[in-house]
């Protein structure tokens, strides 16, 4: 049996499961990124399997989902 090490992980083991987990804003210099709400995501996606009290779904409707631009410090200003 083979084990998996994240010894060279300098956020530590099963981060990426903690809330607020961040890594981009941990890096020097912070990484702009996109955030994607998946709390959204998973609450739209319950509510449109889900049937409702009439026992309607919302299956093969489109939904949009906004990302966030999060602008941190590896990005600058633009070159002329």
């Amino acid at each position: 049996m083979s084990r998996v090490s994240n010894s060279g992980s300098p956020w530590g083991k099963a981060s990426a499961l903690r809330p607020g987990f961040r890594p981009a804003a941990e890096c020097y210099p912070a990484l702009t990124t996109v955030h994607v709400p998946r709390d959204h995501i998973g609450h739209t996606l319950f509510t449109s399997l889900a049937p409702d009290s009439n026992g309607a779904t919302t299956v093969g409707k489109e939904f949009i989902i906004d990302p966030e631009l999060v602008v941190r410090d590896s990005t600058g200003p633009a070159r002329r």
